[in-house]
C-alpha cells in the first residue's frame, strides 16, 4: 500500500524479519480439523507400510500392492507361505509420531476403521494397539472369504491381551509372549504400534488384503 509493507492480520507496518518489529500477538490456525479421521496407513507408493513377522519365523507372506479399477483403493496383498497351517503372521507400524501430532483428534476417536479382505479363507485376525508399556490392546473380528469390507472396531472393546515379542528374543528359546498380570485401561494417546495378527490356522496360499486404517 504505498510502497509500504504491511503484516496479515495484524495490519502493521513492516514485515515479520524487521530488526525493529514488534510482536504483540501470535497467530494461529488449525491446519487440520480435530473431527477430521487419523490416517495410520494406507496403501499408496512402491513400499509396503508394514513391518512384518511371523512365529515361527521360518513361516513368511509374500506381498504386491492390488488395485483392480481407478475407482477402487488399493492394497496390499499378503499371501502366506508357512507350510505350518499353526503359524502366526504380524503386521506392526510404528504409529506413535501420528498420534502425538493429532492430540484433540485422538481425543476425540471412538472408532478403528480398516479395509480387509480375505481370499481362500475365512477367519478371524486381532487388530489393535501397542502401548508405550509395551502392553498390546486388540479386538478379535472375523472376515469372510472374499467379502471385502470396511471394518469399524469401537475403541472401547479393545482388550488387553499378550504381547507378541516381536523381532524374537535372543536366546531363541524364551517365551515369545509377554503375558500382563495386572490388567491396566487402554490410554488412546499412549498408543506407539498399530498390530494386526492372524489368530488361528492360515492354509499355505491363502492371502488376506489390507487398505487404509484410520480413526474416526
Amino acid at each position: 500500500m504505498n510502497g509500504k509493507q504491511f503484516t496479515y492480520p495484524d495490519d502493521k507496518n513492516g514485515a515479520p524479519l524487521d530488526w525493529d518489529y514488534q510482536v504483540g500477538q501470535y497467530w494461529t490456525s488449525d491446519l487440520v480439523e480435530s473431527s477430521s479421521p487419523i490416517l495410520l496407513t494406507q496403501a499408496e507408493g512402491p513400499d509396503c507400510p508394514f513391518e512384518r513377522y511371523a512365529i515361527p519365523e521360518k513361516a513368511y507372506v509374500t506381498s504386491k500392492i492390488v488395485q483392480n479399477n481407478l475407482t477402487e483403493a488399493a492394497q496390499w496383498q499378503y499371501t502366506f507361505e508357512g507350510k505350518d497351517a499353526g503359524s502366526r503372521y504380524f503386521w506392526v507400524k510404528d504409529v506413535k509420531d501420528i498420534i502425538t501430532a493429532r492430540p484433540k483428534g485422538i481425543a476425540q476417536a471412538t472408532t478403528v476403521c480398516i479395509q480387509l479382505q480375505w481370499k481362500d479363507h475365512a477367519g478371524p485376525l486381532d487388530i489393535g494397539f501397542v502401548d508405550d508399556q509395551g502392553y498390546t490392546y486388540a479386538k478379535q473380528v472375523f472376515v469372510e472369504n472374499k467379502e471385502k469390507k470396511v471394518l469399524r472396531i469401537p475403541m472401547a472393546d479393545l482388550q488387553m491381551m499378550p504381547t507378541a515379542l516381536l523381532p524374537a528374543p535372543y536366546p531363541d528359546f524364551l517365551n515369545r509372549y509377554f503375558h500382563p498380570e495386572i490388567p491396566l485401561p487402554f490410554v488412546k494417546d499412549k498408543i506407539e504400534k498399530l498390530v494386526i495378527a492372524t489368530n488361528g490356522e492360515v492354509q499355505q496360499g491363502a492371502s488376506v488384503s489390507i487398505g487404509a486404517l484410520w480413526l474416526e
